[in-house]
């Protein structure tokens, strides 16, 4: 299906966010597969709002990347944590999401942070 140009959806980025997390810990096999907790334990974001230029802040240690690796190679990945802004606001996240390659699921960058892919 084509549309024309003035009706293709548009990206605007609205977050940039860099979490730290522990290695594993595997909890065990149930019936859908394995079961790992992601301890998450800091990290740095900037959140673009339209009305301000831009709002930084960190990642608060004690949230958690609940992971549950499903035997048919995809996985289901339940991440909960707050954010605290430099100005000292506090916002909850939730994210879900599917994943087609859970053994890819982190990947260690040049800063040696393991980061969500």
């Amino acid at each position: 299906m084509t549309y024309p140009d003035n009706a293709r959806p548009t990206l605007i980025k609205r977050l940039d966010i860099e979490v730290d997390i522990a290695p594993a810990l595997t909890l065990g096999e149930v019936a859908e597969g394995t079961r790992m907790n992601y301890p998450i334990t800091g990290g740095r974001f900037t959140l673009f709002c339209p009305s301000i230029e831009q709002i930084d802040g960190t990642v608060m240690p004690g949230g958690c990347d609940y992971f549950l690796e499903m035997t048919d190679a995809t996985g289901r990945l339940d991440a909960v944590y707050s954010l605290m802004t430099d100005a000292g606001e506090l916002i909850n996240i939730r994210n879900q999401r599917w994943l087609c390659k859970p053994t890819t699921l982190f990947s260690r960058g040049s800063s040696g942070r393991r980061t969500l892919r």
